[in-house]
């Protein structure tokens, strides 16, 4: 039996874009943070499941099926 499933199982589907600081903008004797919009690089499918048939990833809405790429 398994008792904790992996932190990415089932989670909540990744945002489209990303908000991430490039700098900052003086202001007067201080600064703000420059924040700018990203698209999210990060992949949209689960890449834990290409590699092993790990047990903990077994019945996750992101698992990968066996022979599908």
């Amino acid at each position: 039996m398994i008792d904790t499933m992996n932190g990415c199982y089932n989670r909540k589907a990744l945002a489209n874009y990303n908000i991430v600081q490039v700098g900052w903008i003086a202001k007067g004797m201080t600064r703000i943070a420059h924040m700018v919009k990203i698209t999210n690089p990060m992949t949209k499918d689960c890449q834990y499941s290409k590699l092993t048939d790990d047990m903990k990833c077994e019945g996750c809405k992101w698992k990968i099926k066996t022979g599908q790429n």
